[in-house]
């Protein structure tokens, strides 16, 4: 997943498409890009997990595979993770 502000720690969300920037105290559009900025730091959510898996042929679903024992759960990739969160590489 490529990163975003909407993705970081550091912004805090005032509506679906600006937020502020709580590193550079300054608001920010949600969707920028933030392959540069020194003060990202990824918020914990399924899309970011080792665990999640996209299903095929669905855009924002995607299925949980942390236990190989229970079937695989859906989850949204914008989801904040669960207390099993584990970076993906």
């Amino acid at each position: 997943m490529a990163k975003y502000c909407k993705d970081c720690k550091n912004c805090a969300t005032f509506d679906v498409f600006k937020g502020n920037c709580e590193a550079l105290g300054k608001r920010v559009i949600l969707d920028t890009p933030m392959d540069d900025c020194s003060d990202y730091q990824q918020k914990e959510k399924c899309g970011f997990c080792k665990y999640y898996a996209m299903k095929p042929k669905e855009e924002f679903l995607g299925v949980c595979r942390k236990d190989s024992d229970v079937p695989d759960v859906d989850v949204y990739a914008e989801l904040v993770a669960c207390n099993d969160f584990v970076p993906s590489a």
